[in-house]
């Protein structure tokens, strides 16, 4: 019985025979319902269920449970173009980031390239300013948590592994 006199069905909220165990119940509670695909928390909310099955909540935790792959897409210079305007401002963001000659030819260039001439390029100078973009952008996934696939794993009672396995995203800090 609910405070306000209503009653409160155990369906209408999986997690709460799952909170009334302690917690390696509720492990194998949870692997013996994927196991036998009957999806009773499947309607819980993941990070309440991670909650509930004791799944810390630190930025980036650095335990064995824990399975982290940062990623970015490799993008051309015409996306890059398309996102930011012109190239010239990209030129800025790899400065240091890129050997001192490569990074010369480019300011150098700097006009052809707010004007999209790519042709102005060499194949390795296009090659070295997409890999320092794509470099430029990981770091500042990782920095900003997105573009992250996170994987935690615990051990259930009968020996298996119970694994989670999810995409960070803006609302999602590590």
């Amino acid at each position: 019985m609910m405070e306000d006199g209503q009653t409160k069905s155990w369906d209408s909220d999986p997690l709460q025979p799952l909170l009334s165990m302690p917690l390696a119940e509720r492990v194998a509670a949870v692997t013996e319902d994927v196991l036998t695909k009957t999806d009773k928390f499947r309607r819980a909310s993941p990070h309440k269920l991670a909650e509930a099955l004791g799944v810390p909540t630190s930025k980036r935790p650095n335990t064995s449970e824990w399975a982290f792959t940062d990623y970015a897409r490799k993008r051309t210079l015409e996306e890059y173009a398309y996102e930011y305007g012109c190239l010239s401002d990209c030129v800025s963001m790899i400065e240091g980031k890129v050997p001192a000659q490569l990074f010369e030819s480019l300011v150098e260039k700097s006009s052809a390239l707010d004007e999209l001439q790519l042709d102005v390029l060499t194949d390795e100078e296009r090659r070295g300013f997409e890999e320092a973009l794509a470099f430029h952008d990981l770091k500042s996934n990782m920095d900003n948590g997105i573009s992250c696939v996170a994987r935690y794993s615990v051990p259930a009672p009968d020996g298996a592994m119970l694994s989670a396995r999810g995409q960070t995203g803006l609302a999602i800090s590590r």
